[in-house]
């Protein structure tokens, strides 16, 4: 049976309840103008909480993606069309004519597959820590939205790894070298460009033509060439960034690249029978092979110093780490910055290519989540190299990751390119 309850007594409740509405709405005002406040304080250091969810949300399905295809990423050895140790050629010669990108026939190549095909979107990397802020040119939105990051704030979101990169470049000598494998648009690679005094030099290794392009958009508006080019007075002081359309791994050959809905998270794989998805062909070649036709891999070599690699290919790390051995054994990398994906079903395999780092003589320095990694952050004794293998692998246990940053060093004593500052901030010298 229903209440009746008197006119007058609704409407004095009526009132309290907007009283309460209206309390809480102004209430909730002054907080978000407090946050509103703090938020742009710190705009040059974190996103939104709207875009670290879609991060987040980016961020778990390559992982999901990545899972499933950890069985074909992980084994090369039945590559379709296998050439051997002679793809890229014994001197640099062969290496450029085949697979040194040309910037002024992609297009061609590439028509009606660019997903840009009217306006191009090109952004200036005003809150990259670089004082000489950059033009790099991006997918469109629906493209890839996790690049998109940087059209709405001026910077990549990886701060943690940015931040350090800058900081090691920052005092690294003139004519320094970086490779970039896995350069997707080349975000990294323009970076370390920007920051040349007066001229670093980028090795950038991407499979997929679409990344390249942006790349090529983007060199052309900073007005870089490739190092090979025939420079005049003018620009012979400027940096130089190679573009590279090979994949890497431990064995060479031409290889299945399978492109993702993010253009940023294809893959190389040896078998297709697991997926439905089209793929193409692409050549891999080895980082030995390739610093062997760059005359890199000599006795004494006092000329070649690459002051960071960094090495993100959707969960083929390994591969890439099992044919660099020569080079890391070489001893002229300085930084190595890497994604690591946790898989348990692979320790042995994983535990192979952890080995030849310390066993290079490199040093884990420090680790993070998708913001980048953090320096001296280990949980155990790094420089127990007897141990590493089981140490590392019970620490990762501990992570709720399913991939990390990891920044090794060459230098034991773990240092930072400037010293130690906060993560997010950049204060150049």
């Amino acid at each position: 049976m229903a209440r009746n309850i008197p006119l007058a007594l609704k409407n004095n409740k009526k009132k309290k309840i907007s009283s309460t509405i209206i309390i809480t709405a102004l209430g909730w005002m002054a907080v978000g103008v407090a946050v509103a406040t703090v938020g742009y304080a710190w705009q040059t250091m974190q996103s939104s909480t709207k875009w670290d969810r879609n991060l987040d949300i980016v961020q778990r399905n390559e992982d999901t993606i990545m899972m499933r295809m950890m069985t074909t990423t992980m084994d090369t050895s039945s590559a379709a069309n296998q050439k051997g140790s002679d793809l890229v050629g014994r001197d640099a010669t062969n290496l450029i004519k085949e697979f040194l990108v040309d910037c002024q026939s992609l297009p061609t190549q590439l028509s009606g597959k660019d997903p840009n095909p009217g306006p191009k979107f090109i952004v200036q990397a005003d809150k990259a820590p670089t004082t000489r802020p950059f033009f790099i040119s991006l997918h469109k939105f629906a493209f890839d939205r996790l690049r998109w990051f940087i059209h709405g704030h001026g910077r990549y979101y990886e701060f943690k790894l940015e931040v350090a990169w800058a900081e090691i470049l920052q005092y690294a000598p003139p004519g320094a070298r970086i490779l970039d494998v896995g350069g997707n648009v080349g975000y990294f690679s323009l970076l370390s460009a920007s920051m040349g005094k007066p001229a670093f030099h980028v090795d950038t290794f991407e499979p997929n033509p679409l990344n390249l392009l942006r790349a090529c958009e983007s060199l052309a508006q900073n007005q870089w060439e490739n190092e090979f080019a025939n420079h005049t007075n003018s620009n012979h002081q400027r940096s130089t960034v190679n573009l590279w359309q090979l994949g890497v791994s431990n064995t060479s050959g031409t290889f299945h690249f399978l492109p993702d809905v993010n253009p940023g998270a294809g893959r190389i794989v040896s078998d297709t029978r697991k997926t439905r998805r089209v793929t193409m062909a692409v050549s891999v070649t080895t980082l030995d092979e390739f610093a062997r036709a760059r005359g890199w891999l000599q006795k004494k070599n006092d000329v070649v110093r690459i002051e960071i690699m960094k090495v993100d290919v959707e969960g083929h790390e390994a591969n890439v780490l099992l044919g660099a051995r020569e080079l890391l054994h070489q001893g002229i990398i300085r930084h190595i910055f890497m994604e690591y994906s946790v898989r348990p079903a692979d320790r042995a395999f994983q535990a192979q290519s952890l080995q030849v780092l310390v066993d290079a003589g490199y040093t884990l320095c420090g680790l993070g989540a998708m913001r980048g990694p953090k320096l001296n952050n280990i949980p155990f004794d790094a420089h127990d190299r007897p141990q590493f293998i089981d140490n590392f692998f019970t620490a990762m246990k501990r992570r709720k990751e399913k991939s990390i940053n990891l920044w090794w060093q060459i230098d034991p004593e773990c240092k930072r390119g400037s010293g130690i500052k906060p993560d997010t901030i950049w204060n150049p010298r």
